[in-house]
């Protein structure tokens, strides 16, 4: 009983503890409830101001990238209108060039133009289109090493500013600092490339300008080249004309004739014309005398009028002087006078000799080329004699031949044994040898006679061309065989 009821006690207790704690366990869990939640909420609140941090890291990060690319873009625009202008200043400079140059090969453009050209105004118009061939690829050149300092000045900027912004991104710090080099890293490759375009661009332009105006330039000297070879036929031409006008052929003996009588009108009216102003000349002499002997009466007067003077001193100051230079004066005129009527007359003398000179040489010349005229007219004449001779001849063998075979084939006819006409076939077929040899004799002869043409008149060429040099004084054109 003792052991029962001291063990009901116990159990009593144990489950009023137990009660007791039961009742107290749920306040416990209460207050660390509480007290868990005071610890959650800060650990909320951290969580949101890291990616609040975090979004406004990356918004940072992200406007610093756009401020890179809008940076780029404006070192593009500020490099944009230097190249542009480098390239029409260019473009300028080649079309002034090229209207020079047009300007130049109008010169030469006529055959008239050319007429009074010289070999050293050739050379010098090339001259002057070389240099400008000198000056335009200088022009490309300076283009050229233009484009390549902006560029280099365009790499120089995007270096600094990739570097600026390097350091910007990794302030930020959104990315970790190797992943913004390996960013910075991307876009630099990419802007390489970039780049590196640009400057093949450039060398391929260069190429390209420089191969069209080397072209352009070898066109330009072809074409010279022709108008060069033009010039030197029309100077061959003009001199060949310039000989043939001297040579008779282009003239005849009425044409020289009228020729020297208006030569020799001309020059009395040139006499004439001297004459008149010989008169005029003598004339003004005269005028200037009076006017000089009306001056020292002038000076006369004006000593009276001064009563400087009586008129027996003004006499005597002026007379003496006044009127010896006044009649050197004149006595000097007179001798011009007299000295341009001996020139006159010694020059027409001259003038007449020598026209009548020019006017036998020409008709020299003329003789000289009646002479070769009749004697082409001889062989042409002994050529038409021979070739009728010969012709005549073969005609009157070669009656004979084809009477001889009509006789022939006549006796064929009548013929009815085997053997003659076998004997009169022969016959026939020999008297068509003989008519086909006498053609090839006649034909033999024919070419004989007229292949020794062209030799009779080469050799009066050559005889003709010895007495024009001989009468020229000039080197024979044909050397004498």
């Amino acid at each position: 009983m003792d052991l029962f009821c001291c063990t009901k006690p116990r159990d009593l207790s144990v489950d009023s503890a137990l009660v007791s704690t039961l009742d107290i366990l749920p306040q416990h869990i209460q207050s660390a409830s509480s007290l868990f939640s005071s610890l959650a909420v800060p650990e909320k609140t951290n969580s949101n101001i890291i990616e609040r941090l975090s979004e406004r890291r990356r918004g940072r990060h992200n406007e610093a990238v756009a401020v890179l690319q809008q940076e780029l873009a404006c070192i593009g625009r500020e490099v944009e209108p230097f190249i542009l202008e480098s390239g029409k200043l260019l473009l300028t400079k080649l079309s002034e060039s090229d209207r020079a140059i047009e300007l130049l090969f109008k010169k030469i453009e006529s055959d008239t133009d050319l007429e009074t050209f010289s070999i050293k105004s050739f050379e010098e118009l090339w001259d002057a289109i070389s240099q400008e061939s000198l000056y335009r690829r200088e022009w490309i050149k300076e283009m050229d090493e233009t484009l390549i300092k902006l560029e280099v000045a365009r790499a120089e900027k995007i270096k600094d500013l990739l570097k600026k912004h390097t350091k910007i991104l990794e302030d930020i710090s959104y990315l970790l600092p190797s992943d913004v080099h390996r960013f910075i890293h991307t876009e630099a490759m990419m802007i390489n490339q970039a780049l590196l375009a640009n400057q093949r661009a450039i060398a391929k332009l260069f190429v390209n300008l420089m191969e069209a105006d080397l072209k352009r330039e070898l066109s330009q000297w072809f074409k010279w080249q022709e108008r060069l070879k033009d010039w030197k036929i029309i100077q061959k031409d003009y001199v060949v004309r310039s000989f043939s006008d001297l040579l008779p052929p282009t003239h005849s003996k009425a044409e020289i004739n009228e020729w020297y009588e208006s030569l020799v009108a001309l020059n009395k009216y040139i006499d004439t014309h001297n004459v008149q102003h010989m008169m005029i000349i003598r004339i003004q002499y005269e005028r200037v005398c009076q006017e000089c002997l009306a001056n020292v009466q002038l000076c006369k007067d004006k000593l009276l009028s001064l009563k400087v003077c009586t008129e027996k001193e003004a006499e005597k100051v002026v007379n003496p002087d006044f009127f010896k230079m006044v009649g050197r004066l004149q006595s000097r005129f007179e001798q011009e006078l007299e000295q341009m009527d001996r020139d006159f007359e010694d020059l027409a003398k001259h003038i007449e000799q020598g026209c009548k000179d020019l006017y036998k040489y020409f008709q020299q010349a003329i003789v000289l080329w009646d002479e070769y005229q009749l004697k082409l007219s001889q062989q042409e004449n002994e050529l038409q004699v021979k070739l009728n001779e010969c012709r005549q001849k073969h005609e009157n063998l070669n009656q004979i031949r084809e009477a001889n075979l009509d006789i022939i084939l006549d006796k064929l006819r009548t013929q009815s044994s085997e053997g003659k006409l076998k004997n009169l076939l022969g016959k026939a077929f020999a008297s068509l040898d003989d008519i086909r040899a006498g053609y090839e004799a006649f034909h033999q002869d024919i070419v004989k006679i007229v292949l020794s043409y062209p030799e009779a008149i080469l050799k009066e060429l050559i005889s003709y061309s010895a007495s024009i040099g001989q009468y020229f004084g000039v080197k024979e054109v044909y050397k004498q065989v």
